[in-house]
């Protein structure tokens, strides 16, 4: 590759203008593209069903599920949801996924914005480049939670504080501390610690923090923080929605605030990954670059000394960034999202400046024979798929089988281009494998990664369970969860009233035998595979009655699906209760 070819001044401009046009093309295709193609997945039901619970209920500061109150996250990160959803007049899919895919833009806004202020405009589109194409940003950014609106706010407070750290005055700190405690109210004080963490280094330099001991700097702090408390004021005193309980121990907003934050950093009660598992964690976030990661930072680590002010304080906050999470007794691979666009700033210096060359060199070419092995399986996926459709039975979608094809073909256009002209700000040797990878991982997440919904059966459960429920006339109070929290299928069914809830915390035999003292006659209980030998259990006969309806199960579907498989079968007073045992009243009565 030729990474120092003779350019003119006007052919540079134009790179740089097609650089620039071409990154935020590819970012809103791969942000926005297909995010309603696929359904709930994971903890994206909690925000669908609180925001649509907001509408139903027309009550903004108390979030509920399935009828419970539900305050384990705050009430930012459900407002745009139950906003879009006012405007279009439901919640869907792709309501509850596009604040997330907002958030993930502004959160390249910020990126770059902050690069050209420390470095340059390359250091800043490189940067960008491989955030965009990282697997930890993709994912979570097409996902409806909270975590990437949480990433936003935390680069937006570093962002805005580079921006005007010339400029100290009252507007300068209230918007700061304003974006501050916005995080705190999307997921928790995370985003209210972490950017003081972050910017903690760079106090220190020649005692900046000095510079920012001001009366306005304080009266911002306390009242930023008088906006944050409001809605959890409002929450207290404003009425419960109607039919809604408070869960076990009546917590409050701010008490779940501490017990979600504080209390699960020093004595966690759940969420307890190993204390080295960030170690592995980070290059799982950094895929497909992970290789470069590892090496930029211990680069960055061993040329510390002679490196220039601004990447000493990148250095040290995402080192300070990891101590901190590690520090904390609650782990999971998703909580230390925040340091990932600080290791794409390392990334990108790693390799636009002159660390250890040789390093470098060895790195690009491993980095190049991974890149064009990936372009290999994309361009060999439909034969691949081909033969398992014909082992298993199975049938993918034209756009699963066959776009992998476009997207081999993309990912080999950047060395087609390096032999000819500069790839935009990046140097050729390395630059059409950034761009390689970055297009290839948009393509899967964009148009690839939505159609395996096609192996993803929850969705078509629930549709079945809602049109065997109205052909028989149930409503919510006609139906049950046993030992399952499957709010995605509460989701989906779309009623209005909650559905009773079996769980193991209140004990699952004597929540069965309350749930049917209260009726005349059976209920439909939706229980998973895993459930079924303690139902069987506290059945008079021993034996689960026939299901009459199942989740249908993918043909390559692994002993876990198996066991979460969720089936609905028909129970009544005469399956629980046995003779002499106290049975519902109406139902004595009758005997």
């Amino acid at each position: 590759m030729r990474d120092k070819l003779p350019i003119s001044e006007a052919t540079a401009r134009t790179g740089r203008i097609t650089n620039v046009i071409l990154f935020w093309f590819f970012a809103v295709v791969f942000l926005f593209c297909g995010l309603s193609n696929y359904s709930l997945w994971g903890s994206e039901n909690r925000w669908a069903a609180v925001a649509r619970n907001m509408l139903y209920y027309q009550d903004f500061f108390h979030p509920v599920i399935n009828g419970k109150l539900y305050f384990d996250k705050p009430l930012f990160s459900y407002w745009p949801i139950a906003a879009l959803g006012a405007v279009f007049g439901t919640v869907n899919e792709w309501m509850a996924r596009l604040p997330s895919a907002v958030a993930g833009l502004f959160i390249l806004w910020c990126l770059i914005r902050l690069g050209k202020i420390l470095w340059s405009e390359k250091v800043a589109y490189t940067a960008g480049w491989l955030l965009l194409g990282s697997y930890g940003f993709l994912f979570w950014a097409r996902q409806g939670q909270a975590d990437i609106g949480n990433v936003a706010m935390i680069m937006a407070s570093v962002t805005w504080f580079f921006a005007r750290k010339d400029k100290p005055g009252f507007i300068t700190y209230l918007v700061f501390w304003l974006i501050c405690f916005a995080g705190a109210q999307i997921k928790g004080p995370e985003a209210l610690v972490l950017p003081l963490l972050i910017l903690f280094p760079f106090l220190l330099r020649e005692k900046q923090w000095l510079k920012h001991l001001r009366l306005s700097n304080f009266l911002a702090m306390f009242l930023g923080f008088g906006i944050y408390l409001v809605p959890y004021l409002l929450a207290s005193h404003l009425p419960l929605p109607g039919g809604c309980t408070v869960p076990e121990g009546n917590l409050s907003g701010i008490d779940l605030v501490i017990r979600e934050n504080i209390t699960r950093f020093i004595n966690p009660f759940d969420h307890k990954d190993p204390v080295y598992s960030y170690f592995y964690h980070v290059p799982r976030l950094m895929l497909p670059f992970s290789l470069f990661g590892v090496l930029a930072v211990v680069a960055a680590l061993k040329n510390y000394p002679k490196s220039d002010a601004n990447t000493k304080w990148l250095t040290a906050a995402t080192v300070l960034v990891f101590l901190f999470f590690t520090a904390s007794g609650s782990r999971r691979w998703y909580y230390i999202l925040p340091a990932l666009p600080f290791l794409m700033l390392e990334i990108s210096l790693f390799l636009n400046e002159e660390w250890e060359p040789r390093w470098r060199l060895l790195v690009v070419k491993a980095m190049k024979f991974i890149c064009l092995l990936a372009v290999l399986m994309e361009l060999i996926s439909p034969l691949v798929m081909d033969l398992l459709e014909r082992r298993y039975a199975m049938v993918f979608p034209p756009l699963l089988k066959y776009g992998g094809i476009p997207a081999g073909v993309l990912g080999l256009l950047p060395f087609a281009v390096a032999q000819r002209r500069p790839i935009g700000m990046m140097q050729n040797s390395w630059g059409a494998v950034v761009l390689s990878l970055a297009l290839l991982m948009g393509m899967f997440f964009a148009f690839q990664q939505p159609q395996t919904e096609v192996f993803r059966t929850r969705k078509a459960f629930a549709a079945s369970l809602r049109q065997l429920a109205d052909s028989r006339s149930w409503t919510a109070d006609d139906m049950a969860l046993f030992d399952c929290k499957v709010n995605d299928v509460v989701f989906y069914l779309d009623y209005t009233d909650p559905i009773p809830t079996i769980d193991i915390e209140e004990g699952l035999e004597e929540g069965l035998k309350a749930l049917l003292r209260q009726r005349t006659g059976p209920v439909a209980l939706i229980v998973r595979n895993k459930s079924l030998p303690f139902l069987s259990a506290m059945l008079v006969r021993g034996q689960v009655p026939p299901a009459i309806l199942k989740q249908a199960l993918s043909p390559v579907a692994s002993l876990r699906a198996v066991r979460k498989q969720l089936q609905v079968c028909w129970v009544g007073p005469d399956d629980v209760f046995g003779a002499g045992e106290e049975k519902p009243l109406k139902q004595v009565g009758g005997e």
